[in-house]
């Protein structure tokens, strides 16, 4: 490793650092800073190898953890900045065919990111103590406290009574396992291609320019996880619960193909950018559209619909 790439791996980690923080002085903003605090990262780890990723990583950890405390440093190196690393690597790994290079396919990459989010809010929820009964004890809890407080800051406010925050736990409860980790699996999705596009931008990247919408997608057999979660899922008790964190990783992850295969299906159309804002504004307002893009991804990994427009085909 040059002295330049050190120094910019480190000049990344510090970077990581301040966005981990950011939440402290910043509000919601610093919230969304914090989703992108592993963008650094895969920047260093994309231009520059996976150990200027690892040095970023636990620059950003060291730094982070002389203010908060190691144990903090250790949590967001671990659950934060280590999944950044690991999705550089895999990006930058080749193999070469004949003097041909063939790079990690994106498949196998948003494969392995979907189980690594699985893993990680399990892992989470088993190092809080949060099972099946505890999480909606906890839910409950936090529910009560918030209505409370509300209460008390606002005399004219109405405040639930314990059977409605119960009803309202007991909801949450029932989403929040599947949301959690669909959720972290598209922050780790953001984080690699926004380092991507950095990387890029300042010609440090090796890897070419991946056609995403065509090269999206995962590995079968991430399906038969998918359809195994969610059947599991119905079985309720921590099993249950540690089954529907699978279904909502997995399930996010044929979601994203789906949204892959709209993106490369509508080329060319008139109207592209008019349907897909359509349907991204009615996915962040409803949901719904993420069920069709679900099964929209379900029926590309089986069949191949853009193989026959001449695109690679979506699982390896």
């Amino acid at each position: 490793m040059t002295s330049r790439a050190l120094l910019i791996a480190i000049v990344c980690g510090l970077i990581s650092a301040l966005m981990l923080a950011a939440p402290l002085r910043l509000g919601g903003l610093g919230a969304m800073l914090f989703l992108f605090a592993a963008t650094p990262v895969c920047v260093s780890a994309l231009g520059f190898g996976t150990k200027a990723g690892v040095i970023s990583g636990l620059m950003g950890a060291i730094a982070f953890g002389a203010f908060l405390g190691p144990v903090n440093g250790i949590s967001v190196f671990v659950f934060s900045l280590l999944p950044g690393i690991w999705a550089g690597h895999m990006a930058g790994l080749v193999s070469y065919d004949d003097g041909d290079a063939n790079w990690f396919p994106l498949s196998t990459i948003l494969t392995r990111l979907a189980f690594l989010a699985a893993g990680s809010v399990i892992a989470i929820g088993y190092i809080n103590g949060l099972n099946g009964e505890g999480l909606n004890a906890y839910v409950n809890e936090s529910l009560t406290a918030m209505m409370t407080a509300a209460g008390e800051q606002n005399p004219n406010l109405a405040v639930p009574s314990q059977e409605q925050i119960g009803q309202s736990a007991a909801q949450i409860v029932g989403f929040f396992p599947m949301f959690a980790p669909a959720f972290l699996l598209i922050t780790y999705v953001w984080n690699l291609s926004f380092g991507a596009r950095i990387a890029r931008a300042n010609g440090w990247m090796l890897r070419p320019k991946d056609d995403i919408p065509s090269m999206t997608g995962v590995e079968l057999g991430l399906v038969g996880v998918f359809a195994a979660a969610l059947l599991i899922s119905f079985f309720g008790g921590t099993v249950g619960l540690a089954a529907k964190v699978v279904a909502g990783a997995t399930g996010a992850a044929l979601m994203l193909t789906g949204f892959a295969v709209l993106h490369d299906l509508t080329r060319g159309v008139a109207a592209r950018g008019l349907l897909l804002g359509t349907t991204y504004a009615f996915t962040f307002l409803t949901l719904i559209p993420a069920f069709f893009m679900l099964i929209l991804g379900l029926v590309e990994t089986f069949t191949g619909l853009r193989a026959r427009r001449g695109g690679p085909p979506s699982s390896t």
